[in-house]
């Protein structure tokens, strides 16, 4: 008999999934990723989509369809800022910076 997985990474892994669909051709997003959410400049415990963008602005200053829902699926959206680039520096990565606000 077949050992029933949980239902919290297939979750995670459709979301990911419906997050690469909608949002990984705009030109502002960096990388979208699974992993545990940020609060506060604080790590959870909870596993969430994390979508990697180029710069966090304010919501007023965006239209309606440039906001990023605070989850899909029922799994929480991280938006984080940061650019990525592969390169000669190998193991001097960019660091995601701004973790405090929401896109």
């Amino acid at each position: 008999m077949a050992k029933k997985q949980s239902s919290e990474p297939v979750s995670v892994e459709s979301a990911y999934r419906e997050a690469l669909s909608r949002y990984s051709t705009r030109p502002y997003v960096t990388a979208i990723d699974i992993g545990y959410k940020y609060v506060n400049a604080k790590k959870t415990d909870q596993l969430s989509v994390r979508i990697h963008i180029t710069e966090k602005r304010d919501k007023s200053v965006l239209e309606t369809s440039e906001i990023f829902p605070d989850d899909i699926k029922g799994v929480p959206i991280d938006i984080i800022q940061g650019t990525y680039s592969l390169g000669t520096t190998a193991g001097r990565g960019t660091e995601a910076v701004d973790r405090t606000s929401r896109y």
